[in-house]
């Protein structure tokens, strides 16, 4: 039986508006460079295209949702203060097999990456995340929890991103982010807790982890 991964593929939102585009090149190389220290993503096996488009391979399947949240905090950081919007991404992840994976992860190949691109290819412009497997009832009942769950990313400052790195990559506590990262006290972080809605969101992540979890030894379909 083959192995299930998960691949994202996405591009940035407004590209054409962006003002510094050589600053988001370097942001975005840097964002995978820490994913993949942080074992998010697959070391190598991420590429970034066309200056505003991307793909990649996550280290763990049941972990692709974080990745693509994480992804999406670290760029609105990331944004400079003469944009006139904060940095935002598209992204599709596609849940099966895969039959190759290349050095240059665009030649790569297998189902996974087929539902990854066409999802993408087929969202609408305002949807900025979606689930491709070959499973309809995992789609749509995580398809239907990120339209609400965007209803709270879509309203991230960068102090909302800020702090949902902390939390979901950094796994820092609040505790934590209040003394060492943010030098604030904690009723402060906690305050900015739930301006992010962390709390929503994470429930959103144990029940999408878990039911890919129990379904690694299974073939998703």
């Amino acid at each position: 039986m083959m192995k299930t991964n998960g691949i994202v593929t996405g591009d940035i939102v407004h590209s054409t508006h962006i003002v510094n585009k050589d600053a988001l090149i370097h942001s975005l190389k840097g964002i995978f460079l820490e994913m993949v220290k942080k074992k998010m993503i697959k070391r190598g096996k991420y590429d970034i295209y066309r200056g505003d488009s991307f793909q990649w391979v996550a280290t763990n399947p049941s972990k692709t949702l974080r990745g693509m949240l994480i992804f999406r905090a670290m760029l609105k950081v990331s944004t400079p203060d003469d944009e006139n919007e904060l940095w935002d991404a598209r992204v599709a992840m596609g849940l099966g097999e895969v039959s190759f994976i290349t050095k240059d992860v665009r030649q790569s190949y297998g189902p996974a990456f087929i539902l990854s691109g066409r999802t993408l290819d087929k969202m609408k412009p305002k949807e900025r995340m979606k689930i491709a497997s070959q499973n309809k009832d995992l789609d749509d009942e995580f398809n239907t929890a990120l339209l609400l769950a965007e209803h709270i990313i879509s309203r991230w400052s960068k102090e909302s991103a800020e702090t949902a790195i902390a939390h979901w990559l950094h796994h820092e506590t609040q505790k934590e982010m209040a003394k060492k990262r943010f030098k604030i006290s904690q009723p402060a972080v906690s305050k900015r807790f739930k301006a992010a809605g962390i709390e929503a969101i994470d429930k959103l992540l144990v029940r999408f982890e878990k039911k890919i979890e129990n379904s690694l030894t299974h073939a998703i379909g």
